[in-house]
């Protein structure tokens, strides 16, 4: 591979690090592909890192909005909820996340999601374990 082939796959992966999407890299291949450094290409796509994808979610009188959250499989997962009223008990039993929720204070979880599926989000006003409602969805595709 030539210098210059190397400085153009590099400035592209960067690109890619930086703009957090795919459809750069889409055209990085098609471009590159034409000149017969595809393996080159998929090597950088690999080491890429994953979409960071935000949500905030509220919860009020045991409900939360939005109900369904979607991602994609190799998404950096971050979740923010709010309760507006009371104390609440959030769980992501595929996650291993349980947290407690005060009025007036977020709290922010993180998580890859890995594995294609639908997952529960449980939201209770108890933090026991007896009272956990199936009360949201996070769809991962």
């Amino acid at each position: 591979m030539t210098s210059f082939r190397r400085a153009l796959l590099a400035c592209a992966a960067m690109a890619v690090f930086l703009s957090g999407g795919s459809s750069l890299m889409a055209d990085v291949v098609a471009q590159q592909s034409k000149s017969g450094t595809r393996e080159s290409i998929a090597a950088a796509r690999a080491s890429a890192p994953n979409r960071l994808r935000q949500f905030r979610i509220t919860v009020r009188d045991g409900e939360i909005t939005p109900a369904k959250i979607k991602v994609q499989k190799g998404d950096r997962v971050r979740i923010t909820f709010v309760s507006k009223d009371s104390t609440y008990g959030v769980k992501i039993k595929k996650y291993g996340i349980k947290r407690k929720l005060k009025a007036g204070t977020p709290v922010t979880i993180e998580f890859d999601a890995m594995e294609t599926g639908d997952f529960p989000m449980r939201c209770s006003k108890s933090w026991g374990f007896k009272r956990w409602s199936n009360n949201g969805t996070i769809r991962v595709r």
